[in-house]
């Protein structure tokens, strides 16, 4: 199950920024730099032994959303989640945890920068 934090009425304050003329790429910059913020936190998150897995995690650049991912190796999804012999490390889900307050306040600092831009 993905660990998610949803911000009631994005969507539709997405479209309206669309339709005043805000431009995708500066949606896909915003959630980016959050994104980007909560990889970091997952990197600090992540257990290293050569540092192969915490430098996986990155941030995708979507329009509505970020995605972290920590693909990459053969090994995240055995951290991650666990195995029979391997108790689980969810440095992933205890980074978006961790930052859950502080993306939605930056989701909304974020649009009303941009909304502001458009007017």
């Amino acid at each position: 199950m993905p660990a998610r934090v949803e911000v009631e009425g994005l969507r539709e304050t997405i479209k309206g920024f669309k339709q005043a003329g805000g431009e995708a790429n500066d949606l896909k910059d915003a959630f980016n730099r959050i994104g980007t913020h909560v990889a970091n936190t997952a990197k600090q998150e992540a257990p290293s032994d050569t540092g192969k897995l915490r430098s996986k995690i990155k941030a995708s650049r979507r329009q509505n959303q970020s995605i972290i991912t920590s693909g990459g190796t053969t090994y995240h999804r055995y951290v991650h989640f666990g195995t029979k012999y391997v108790k689980a490390n969810p440095y992933l889900y205890e980074a978006v945890a961790k930052e859950t307050d502080w993306v939605a306040k930056q989701v909304l600092i974020e649009m009303n920068q941009l909304i502001e831009s458009v007017f």
